[in-house]
Formats: structure tokens, C-alpha cells, sequence
């Protein structure tokens, strides 16, 4: 306060000594702070979004081929169907 800083943390000490007017400076501050915040949240769960889509297009667009080769089957899986197959390689 001697410094002409009011901080948003000194809202609730500034209404209970009937500073008013300065506790509603430092409530601004806070919903400025808080709003920006919000606006950085929406921004990067937008940006999240929009890859996504991206990714789901581009899956919709591959054929079938292109869908397997993009997702290959893992050596554990590979391994189990040969043996419930009955696969030996020989």
C-alpha cells in the first residue's frame, strides 16, 4: 500500500479495514488475472482440439492399406495369433 501497489491477495484485509473502493481495485486485478488465465486454457485446449480433428481426417481419408501401415501389429500380438494359429514358420 505505501508503495501505491494494490495486490489481489489484499482484497478480504482491505474490505475489513472499509477500504472499499481499493478492495474492488483488487478484486479487478484478480478476475483480470484470473480471465486471462481462462483465455490461455481455451487457447490451448482450442489448439488440442483442432489436432485432433486434424488426426481423425487424415484417418478418415487413408484406405485400408495405408490404416494398417499406420498402426502395425505389436511383435506380442504377431507372436500370439501364430501360436493360437497354429503358425510354426517352418
Amino acid at each position: 500500500m505505501a508503495n501505491g501497489e494494490i495486490y489481489p491477495e489484499d482484497a478480504s484485509a482491505l474490505r475489513a479495514s472499509n477500504y472499499d473502493d481499493w478492495a474492488a481495485v483488487a478484486d479487478q486485478h484478480r478476475e483480470s488475472i484470473l480471465e486471462r488465465a481462462r483465455q490461455a486454457t481455451r487457447e490451448r485446449e482450442k489448439a488440442i482440439h483442432q489436432e485432433q480433428v486434424k488426426r481423425q481426417q487424415q484417418w478418415a481419408e487413408m484406405s485400408l492399406l495405408e490404416r494398417m501401415s499406420a498402426n502395425p501389429v505389436s511383435e506380442v500380438a504377431a507372436a500370439q495369433a501364430r501360436e493360437q494359429w497354429g503358425i510354426t514358420g517352418r
